[in-house]
C-alpha cells in the first residue's frame, strides 16, 4: 500500500535479534537520513528497562514519523480454566498451578502483576514461543498463561478447535476484540491495587536522526492514507490490530512514558536487568 503511493518499491528486510535491538542499532549507525530507510519501532526496541546499559537513547538518536498500529491486549489464556474465578478456586483448593509467557515481554509483566495483586501462587515456567506455549495448556503442564493476542489468541488456536479460552484481557478498557472478556481492573488490579497498566501494545516508524522534516512530513501524510483505506483495515483487523493515529510528539510521549512505567515496574517486582 505504501509502494503504491510513494510510486518506489517498500522492501521489508527482517533483522533478528535482541528484540529488534541489532536492527535498531544498525539504522542510527549506518543508515542515512534521505528518507529512503524506515525503522520499524515497538516496546522491544523502544523500551529499555531491561537493560542495565541501554546500548542507545531513542529519543536522542532517532527521527520519528509516527504511530501506525495499535494491537490488541495482552490476555490470559487456559485450557483447564474458562474463568478466573475458577483458576483461583482451583488454586484455593489445593491444586498446584504452572503458567508461562515470554520472558520480560508485555504479558510477563502484566501477569506478574496480576498473580501478585491476586496472591496467585503459580510456578512460572519459561517458554519463548506461542506454539509451545499452546501444547503446554493442551497437555497439561501449563495451567495458564499470558500472551499478545495477535501472536496466540483466541482466533488464531481457535477456541472451538482447541478449547483455549480466553480468562482475562490487559489494559484499560475492554477490546473491540474480546467484549466478553473482563479486564484486569474488572478483576480487582487496577491502579488502586498497584498495577502499572504497560499493556497498549503499539508499531510506528521511524527514520535515522536528521531526516528532513519535509520528509517526515510526506510519510505521515502516507501512512494516514493508508490506514484509511478499506482493504488495508480489513487486513489489520485480521490480525487482531488497528490504525493508530498520531505523529512524532505523540509517539515521543509514549516512548518516554514507556519507559518511565517499565522501571517502576522493574524495581517493584526486582526484575533482573541483562
Amino acid at each position: 500500500a505504501m509502494s503504491k503511493r510513494l510510486g518506489v518499491p517498500v522492501t521489508v528486510i527482517l533483522r533478528p535479534g535482541a528484540g529488534g535491538t541489532i536492527g535498531t542499532l544498525d539504522v542510527i549507525n549506518n543508515a542515512k537520513p534521505d528518507g529512503y530507510t524506515l525503522l520499524y519501532v515497538t516496546a522491544p526496541n523502544m523500551v529499555m528497562a531491561s537493560r542495565k546499559v541501554p546500548p542507545y537513547d531513542p529519543i536522542e538518536q532517532l527521527s520519528f514519523v509516527g504511530f501506525v498500529h495499535l494491537e490488541a491486549p495482552a490476555v490470559i489464556i487456559s485450557h483447564e480454566f474458562r474463568t478466573i474465578d475458577e483458576l483461583l478456586a482451583a488454586e484455593k483448593a489445593g491444586k498446584l498451578l504452572n503458567w508461562s509467557s515470554t520472558l520480560n515481554s508485555t504479558g510477563y509483566v502484566a501477569a506478574l502483576q496480576f498473580n501478585k495483586i491476586k496472591k496467585i501462587n503459580a510456578q512460572f515456567v519459561p517458554i519463548a514461543q506461542g506454539p509451545e506455549i499452546l501444547t503446554g495448556l493442551l497437555n497439561g503442564s501449563l495451567q495458564f498463561a499470558s500472551v499478545l493476542a495477535s501472536v496466540t489468541n483466541g482466533r488464531q488456536y481457535g477456541e472451538d478447535k482447541y478449547k483455549i479460552h480466553i480468562l482475562a484481557q490487559f489494559g484499560a478498557k475492554r477490546s473491540s476484540y474480546f467484549p466478553d472478556t473482563p479486564t484486569m481492573s474488572e478483576l480487582g488490579a487496577s491502579e488502586k491495587e498497584g498495577f502499572k497498566d504497560m499493556t497498549q501494545i503499539i508499531g510506528a516508524l521511524a527514520a535515522p536522526k536528521g531526516t528532513p522534516e519535509p520528509i517526515l512530513v510526506k510519510l505521515r501524510s502516507v501512512i494516514a492514507d493508508v490506514q484509511s483505506d478499506p482493504e488495508v483495515q480489513r487486513q489489520m483487523s485480521r490480525v487482531l490490530t488497528s490504525p493508530l493515529r498520531g505523529g512524532a510528539s505523540e509517539l515521543k510521549k509514549w516512548i518516554i512514558d514507556s519507559n518511565r512505567t517499565w522501571n517502576e515496574i522493574y524495581d517493584q517486582e526486582k526484575l533482573v536487568r541483562q
